[in-house]
């Protein structure tokens, strides 16, 4: 987004939750990859990743500020919810919105012209990055310090080829598994020839929340131990 924005642009963050460490560092990330000494950040305030609360941020913002460029938000729930808040005052025209997450509300408001970017999480790449430390581990290789996989930036430009629906769904069936306790033969994070051990243990466990592993995450560190 930053080679788009006009000279002297004025922008907005809308941060995740605070207190939580990926809020913290999805700005920083921002902060950083921003680069432009002439950019200005008018305010930054938190809409807690919720749709709704990111609305009622803009809409005060559309009160406080008669120029901006663009809002960047910390997830797509937040960015969507800027969205609505620029189309209901007609102050869309001119300025850019940016999310994180490559969610389909976002996909498809990219398409429309609406919004014009998301980052999207390739939780495929990161599930199947887990999986070979762990099966690296499992044959006594030293774990890496880190296993990096490349975030995506999703424009206009590539937002019909984009995979992230798929991703999506990669990481959907192996939760849905776990929850239930079947393993699904179909998904190779979870066939009995992976060597993990049976998921029943994660039933009752939701996707990530703050300090807590996922039930693909819970279960992979299971095969650790």
């Amino acid at each position: 987004m930053k080679e788009h924005l006009p000279k002297d642009a004025k922008i907005l963050y809308l941060e995740g939750t605070p207190g939580l460490l990926h809020t913290q560092e999805r700005k920083k990330g921002f902060e950083k990859a921003l680069g432009r000494s002439d950019v200005t950040t008018l305010a930054s305030l938190s809409a807690n990743y919720d749709r709704a609360e990111g609305m009622k941020v803009t809409e005060d913002w559309i009160q406080s500020f008669s120029k901006f460029d663009a809002i960047v938000a910390a997830n797509d729930q937040m960015a969507l919810g800027a969205l609505e808040a620029l189309q209901g005052a007609d102050r869309l025209k001119g300025v850019m919105i940016s999310g994180v997450d490559g969610t389909a509300d976002a996909l498809n408001a990219i398409k429309t012209g609406t919004m014009s970017q998301t980052i999207f999480q390739d939780a495929a790449g990161q599930a199947k990055a887990d999986f070979d430390v762990v099966a690296g581990i499992k044959k006594g290789e030293v774990a890496p310090a880190e296993s990096l996989v490349p975030f995506a930036s999703i424009t206009e430009d590539n937002a019909a080829t984009e995979p992230p629906l798929s991703s999506r769904r990669f990481m959907e069936s192996p939760l849905k598994c776990l929850r239930s306790g079947k393993v699904r033969e179909s998904h190779p994070m979870l066939k009995p020839s992976s060597g993990l051990p049976a998921p029943s243990s994660c039933k009752q466990m939701g996707p990530r929340s703050a300090g807590r592993l996922t039930c693909v995450e819970r279960h992979a560190e299971k095969s650790i131990n």
